[in-house]
């Protein structure tokens, strides 16, 4: 794994608010989530970071200048890793 890429962690969706930035491995991913109502999306990259990460299931990323959604969470061993929907639209 290659702790390369700067990763901002958000305090929410609002850009302004950075609680601590980290390092991690970002890549291209693709994994669809449906819902029954017909809603679909993309996960569009996936993070491996350090298990000690401060990153959740309800935390927003900025990496790059583009902010992130983090969908899903998978914990190994020694690092987690974190699937990414990318939030097109800025409020």
């Amino acid at each position: 794994m290659f702790s390369d890429t700067e990763i901002e962690v958000l305090f929410n969706s609002d850009n302004s608010s950075i609680i601590k930035t980290e390092y991690g491995d970002v890549q291209p991913f693709s994994k669809n989530y449906s819902f029954e109502d017909g809603f679909n999306f993309e996960a569009t990259k996936r993070a491996f970071c350090d298990k000690e990460s401060i990153i959740n299931e309800n935390s927003y990323l900025l990496i790059e200048n583009e902010k992130y959604k983090v969908m899903e969470i998978k914990t190994w061993d020694t690092y987690i890793e974190a699937f990414l929907y990318e939030c097109k639209r800025q409020v």
